[in-house]
């Protein structure tokens, strides 16, 4: 290869290489290079022609890096020093570790003479890295060495197939490698799934995008499929969860709001003429009670458990009323009162007590006489 050189002083970008057809040799034009230069270091490694340094056209040294690939000249990762005239060496390949080795950049002129110091270009496209200076192409991408930045939401340079180091689009339906960037306001924008052709889509249709609900009213929203948060309202016979409504309630604390739990189904006051099952209807509100102080603020058919607040259903006798329930008189039992261990010793001292005083007054007979001794 022939790569740039001078002409009346000024570099060119021209290129030219042998080509042998048997036991002919022929000079052919190659493409130019991306940059003019002169005096620049030349080398091959794994079938790719590198071009380091060398001199501009304003006569300094250059810090330029090109490279032929697939038949094109392409720019890589600058040089931290300009130079031209450097020794260029293609280092071993080093398959184990995922790179064919680099190219190693020796001395040089650096405009104000000789350079003592030595640069690595990194490996070619596919193989791993874990910043640009390890690429010869300036860009690492996901681990690998990639031709561009590929930064997109849906771009990637790893491939499936192991033909890693080309940036191309996600397949679809597959995650974003670098998540997609929610939109300000409009939760059913994007998702985390890529489209195939390097966007995200869109939330699936049915997904949530901030349902509420409040007195047994169901506010849904959700997402059509397209990107659009549609809202719908709906009356709910039961309760409801803020995404979906319940059939039925089983207790006043499942229904929204001011609403009570009556036959099954959540009523927003309900009125006297109404039954308010286990509670009475609070005349001065005219709705029904949802907690009680005692029996009387309970229906016909419960009674009040004073220590909870709540009515439940009461039995045909006091004795069938299980002992957790507490008394239908509005009385507390304890069963573990410390003092009830004092009251019985001092019942049983009581006892022994009236005993010793029955027999002191009782009268005696007299066994040698036989008479009462008074």
């Amino acid at each position: 290869w022939v790569i740039g050189g001078e002409a009346d002083g000024v570099p060119l970008a021209a290129t030219s290489f042998l080509d042998q057809t048997g036991f002919d040799l022929r000079l052919l034009v190659g493409r130019d290079l991306r940059r003019p230069l002169s005096r620049s270091s030349v080398t091959r490694v794994s079938g790719d022609i590198w071009v380091a340094g060398g001199i501009a056209p304003d006569g300094s040294p250059s810090s330029l890096v090109q490279y032929l690939d697939a038949a094109e000249w392409r720019l890589s990762l600058s040089l931290q020093i300009p130079r031209a005239g450097a020794g260029l060496v293609a280092l071993a390949p080093q398959p184990f570790q995922g790179n064919d080795g680099g190219v190693l950049i020796i001395g040089g002129d650096g405009g104000d003479g000789p350079l003592s110091s030595v640069e690595l270009l990194g490996g070619a496209l596919g193989t791993s890295c874990t910043s640009e200076y390890d690429c010869r192409s300036g860009f690492c991408a996901e681990g690998v060495c990639c031709d561009e930045a590929c930064d997109g939401e849906c771009r990637t340079c790893l491939s499936e197939s192991g033909l890693s180091g080309t940036c191309h689009d996600v397949a679809a339906y597959q995650p974003s490698p670098r998540g997609c960037e929610p939109v300000f306001g409009d939760p059913c924008a994007v998702s985390r799934q890529c489209d195939g052709h390097g966007a995200c889509l869109p939330m699936p249709s049915g997904e949530d995008c901030g349902s509420t609900c409040g007195l047994g009213l169901l506010h849904r929203k959700l997402c059509d499929g397209n990107g659009q948060c549609v809202e719908s309202e709906l009356h709910c016979t039961g309760s409801c969860d803020g995404k979906s409504c319940f059939s039925s309630c089983l207790a006043g604390g499942e229904c929204p709001g001011l609403s009570h739990c009556v036959d099954g189904e959540c009523v927003v006051d309900a009125p006297c003429s109404d039954d308010c099952g286990l509670y009475a209807c609070n005349q001065s509100t005219q709705t029904c009670r949802t907690s009680c102080l005692n029996s009387s603020q309970c229906g016909p058919d419960a009674a009040c458990n004073v220590r909870t607040g709540t009515c439940f259903q009461s039995y045909k006798s006091v004795g069938d009323i299980p002992f957790e329930h507490g008394c239908l008189c509005g009385c507390s039992v304890s069963t573990d009162s410390p003092r009830r261990p004092l009251l019985l010793a001092a019942s049983l001292v009581f006892l022994v007590a009236s005993r010793r005083r029955r027999r002191a007054t009782r009268p005696r007979r007299s066994h040698r006489w036989g008479l009462r001794r008074r």
